[in-house]
């Protein structure tokens, strides 16, 4: 499976029609297609815990859908530094994914706790903090492997 529709379940966008790329194998013309028989509000890049996606294509995206469609791209932290200066990934949604099972120990935490994500041991120092009860919850039940139940596989 490497292209797919469905409702977006996660984050801020949650609900929009949105077309789920994975891979760098998808082509404009694929995408293209799609967008014409579908009523999509958003590209997802990256769907799937794949970070391996196609700039070029990504691009065009940005050129031909940039004021009708929200296009976001999700990668993994530890190769973010390799998109965060390019000046098409700016005029993207970003989705900084960080997969760690200990992130399971979050649900034993009273809502009023705060996560503290930083790098003070760097030149330039940053920390970030947030309760939990402000974090956007997904109802995981209905991940079915990649995808969420009632997904149209495309691809």
């Amino acid at each position: 499976m490497k292209i797919w529709v469905g409702e977006e379940k996660e984050g801020i966008h949650k609900c929009l029609k949105t077309l789920f790329i994975k891979g760098k194998a998808i082509t404009f013309k694929e995408i293209e297609e799609v967008i014409n028989n579908f009523e999509i509000k958003q590209l997802y890049f990256g769907a799937g815990v794949c970070s391996d996606i196609n700039e070029e294509v990504i691009k065009k995206c940005i050129k031909q859908y940039h004021s009708k469609l929200i296009i976001t791209v999700e990668v993994k932290l530890n190769i973010l530094s390799k998109y965060i200066i390019k000046p098409w990934f700016k005029k993207c949604k970003k989705i900084i994914m960080i997969n760690d099972s200990d992130f399971l120990l979050f649900k034993k935490l009273n809502d009023d706790d705060e996560i503290k994500l930083q790098s003070i041991y760097t030149k330039q120092k940053i920390l970030y903090m947030f309760q939990k009860k402000k974090a956007i919850i997904t109802d995981t039940n209905k991940l079915k492997g990649i995808k969420y139940k009632g997904d149209m596989v495309i691809k």
